[in-house]
């Protein structure tokens, strides 16, 4: 289970300020997760920024949507449908969001603390990617933390976990996963890579 290193329950506003609008869309995709959903969504919930939360469910036969309707004064959009598998989840998710960055967070990981995405946010300045470490935690309870890799490295694989990055919502829309096992390795490899948009976009390690 990664934990990441780096809202709040009660009623939502129906006037709608500055204030008030989401900082991230936090997306999810999920199918027959009711193991691990509970928790992955109370360290969403915890969060201590403004948040959209958007669900999509590629059509679960277990408890999943029953935990997910339990939470339905706290999930923005729930998309339901087959789909063909967690990419093409996220890319349904991501076409309902509706703050400046989009984070994923699987329906087995936990953001680690309350403050998680606040601290992505605020040290990321401006950055279309916002990138840190993770924290593993094993079966039997060990942790260690996975610190991100130089940006080079991406020639050799994914240099941070994506379970610890902010992408820029109109890139998350213009550049969606693919359909193969490591479409989100392909996904970032085009944004850095390709000369069309490595200069257009900006990566940054929020630790930096």
């Amino acid at each position: 289970k990664a934990l990441l290193v780096g809202a709040s329950g009660g009623s939502r506003p129906t006037v709608t300020t500055a204030m008030s609008r989401p900082q991230v869309s936090v997306l999810m995709a999920t199918f027959n997760a009711a193991a691990t959903l509970e928790a992955s969504l109370a360290s969403v919930f915890a969060q201590t920024i403004r948040l959209q939360l958007v669900v999509a469910d590629g059509g679960s036969s277990d408890a999943t949507l029953q935990i997910l309707r339990s939470h339905k004064e706290r999930i923005d959009e729930l998309v339901l449908g087959p789909d063909l598998g967690v990419y093409d989840g996220l890319n349904k998710a991501a076409a309902h969001a509706s703050a400046p960055y989009c984070f994923v967070l699987g329906s087995d990981d936990q953001l680690a603390d309350a403050s998680s995405l606040e601290r992505l946010i605020d040290k990321g300045g401006n950055a279309d990617v916002i990138y840190g470490d993770v924290e593993h935690v094993g079966r039997h309870g060990a942790r260690a933390v996975i610190a991100a890799a130089p940006l080079p490295t991406f020639k050799y694989g994914m240099p941070f976990s994506h379970q610890a990055v902010l992408v820029r919502t109109g890139l998350m829309r213009e550049i969606p996963f693919g359909m193969s096992l490591a479409s989100d390795y392909r996904h970032f490899v085009v944004v850095l890579g390709h000369p069309e948009y490595y200069p257009r976009f900006g990566f940054r390690r929020a630790s930096d």
